[in-house]
Protein backbone atom coordinates (compact mmCIF):
# COMPACT_ATOMS: atom_id res chain seq x y z
CA UNK A 1 0.00 0.00 0.00
CA UNK A 2 1.37 3.60 -0.77
CA UNK A 3 2.30 5.83 2.30
CA UNK A 4 -0.50 8.41 1.26
CA UNK A 5 -3.05 5.99 0.90
CA UNK A 6 -2.33 4.62 4.01
CA UNK A 7 -1.92 8.56 6.11
CA UNK A 8 -5.07 9.53 4.11
CA UNK A 9 -7.87 6.97 2.99
CA UNK A 10 -7.13 4.07 5.42
CA UNK A 11 -6.09 6.40 8.40
CA UNK A 12 -9.84 8.02 8.13
CA UNK A 13 -11.32 4.80 7.87
CA UNK A 14 -9.92 3.37 10.79
CA UNK A 15 -10.74 7.07 12.62
CA UNK A 16 -14.39 6.56 11.79
CA UNK A 17 -14.41 2.86 13.15
CA UNK A 18 -13.17 3.98 16.36
CA UNK A 19 -15.48 7.11 16.69
CA UNK A 20 -18.74 4.76 15.73
CA UNK A 21 -17.17 2.04 18.78
CA UNK A 22 -16.60 4.93 21.25
CA UNK A 23 -20.18 5.95 20.11
CA UNK A 24 -21.88 2.47 21.04
CA UNK A 25 -19.51 2.46 24.60
CA UNK A 26 -20.29 5.95 25.47
CA UNK A 27 -24.09 5.16 25.01
CA UNK A 28 -24.04 2.05 27.37
CA UNK A 29 -21.92 3.89 29.74
CA UNK A 30 -24.46 6.79 30.35
CA UNK A 31 -26.72 3.68 30.77
CA UNK A 32 -25.15 1.63 33.03
CA UNK A 33 -22.31 4.11 34.87
CA UNK A 34 -18.54 3.79 34.85
CA UNK A 35 -15.95 2.24 36.66
CA UNK A 36 -12.56 4.29 37.00
CA UNK A 37 -9.85 1.95 37.19
CA UNK A 38 -6.18 2.57 37.31
CA UNK A 39 -3.18 0.78 37.36
CA UNK A 40 0.79 1.23 38.05
CA UNK A 41 3.48 0.01 35.62
CA UNK A 42 6.84 0.92 34.29
CA UNK A 43 7.38 1.52 30.47
CA UNK A 44 10.46 0.44 28.51
CA UNK A 45 12.45 3.22 30.23
CA UNK A 46 11.98 1.64 33.33
CA UNK A 47 9.44 5.13 34.48
CA UNK A 48 6.95 4.53 36.57
CA UNK A 49 3.08 5.09 34.85
CA UNK A 50 -0.05 5.35 35.90
CA UNK A 51 -2.45 3.98 33.60
CA UNK A 52 -6.58 5.41 34.13
CA UNK A 53 -9.60 3.15 32.17
CA UNK A 54 -13.28 3.98 31.96
CA UNK A 55 -15.12 0.63 32.15
CA UNK A 56 -18.54 -0.36 31.21
CA UNK A 57 -20.43 -3.59 30.48
CA UNK A 58 -19.36 -2.44 26.35
CA UNK A 59 -15.60 -2.49 27.33
CA UNK A 60 -12.94 -0.24 28.61
CA UNK A 61 -11.74 2.81 27.15
CA UNK A 62 -8.06 4.43 28.04
CA UNK A 63 -8.63 7.73 29.13
CA UNK A 64 -4.73 8.40 29.43
CA UNK A 65 -1.61 7.44 31.29
CA UNK A 66 0.10 9.63 33.61
CA UNK A 67 4.47 9.68 34.31
CA UNK A 68 4.61 9.50 37.84
CA UNK A 69 8.36 9.67 38.31
CA UNK A 70 9.55 11.72 41.00
CA UNK A 71 5.98 11.78 42.60
CA UNK A 72 5.44 10.05 46.13
CA UNK A 73 3.00 7.59 45.32
CA UNK A 74 0.86 8.10 48.35
CA UNK A 75 -3.40 7.68 48.52
CA UNK A 76 -3.77 11.84 48.34
CA UNK A 77 -1.93 11.95 44.88
CA UNK A 78 -3.22 8.85 43.48
CA UNK A 79 -6.55 10.28 44.59
CA UNK A 80 -5.61 13.67 42.94
CA UNK A 81 -4.98 12.05 39.73
CA UNK A 82 -8.36 10.14 40.02
CA UNK A 83 -10.21 12.88 41.29
CA UNK A 84 -8.92 14.85 37.69
CA UNK A 85 -10.16 11.61 35.66
CA UNK A 86 -13.75 11.37 37.18
CA UNK A 87 -14.03 15.50 36.93
CA UNK A 88 -13.59 14.66 32.97
CA UNK A 89 -15.73 12.13 31.80
CA UNK A 90 -18.19 13.50 34.10
CA UNK A 91 -18.50 12.80 38.21
CA UNK A 92 -23.04 11.86 37.64
CA UNK A 93 -21.81 8.74 35.26
CA UNK A 94 -19.09 7.30 37.67
CA UNK A 95 -20.96 4.51 40.04
CA UNK A 96 -17.16 3.19 41.31
CA UNK A 97 -13.41 3.58 41.49
CA UNK A 98 -11.05 0.75 41.76
CA UNK A 99 -7.12 1.13 42.00
CA UNK A 100 -4.99 -1.75 40.73
CA UNK A 101 -1.53 -0.38 41.80
CA UNK A 102 0.08 -3.35 43.79
CA UNK A 103 1.03 -2.74 47.50
CA UNK A 104 -0.65 1.06 46.44
CA UNK A 105 -3.91 -0.03 46.39
CA UNK A 106 -4.37 -0.31 49.93
CA UNK A 107 -3.49 3.33 50.08
CA UNK A 108 -5.97 4.14 47.63
CA UNK A 109 -8.43 2.48 49.64
CA UNK A 110 -7.03 4.01 52.88
CA UNK A 111 -7.61 7.36 51.26
CA UNK A 112 -10.78 10.07 51.42
CA UNK A 113 -11.77 10.48 47.88
CA UNK A 114 -14.43 13.29 46.90
CA UNK A 115 -18.01 12.24 49.01
CA UNK A 116 -19.91 12.29 45.73
CA UNK A 117 -21.92 9.31 45.66
CA UNK A 118 -19.12 7.27 43.77
CA UNK A 119 -18.24 3.89 45.53
CA UNK A 120 -14.56 3.80 45.63
CA UNK A 121 -12.83 0.25 46.19
CA UNK A 122 -9.77 -1.44 46.09
CA UNK A 123 -9.11 -4.01 43.66
CA UNK A 124 -6.95 -7.16 44.26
Amino acid sequence: MAYNTLRTTCLDAAKQRIQQQLKKWDKRANTTGITISCDGWSDAQNRPLLNVLAVCPKGAMFLGAVDTSGETKSAEYIAEVLTEYIEAVGPERVVQVGAVVGHLGSRVHGCRLPDDGVKYCKCQ
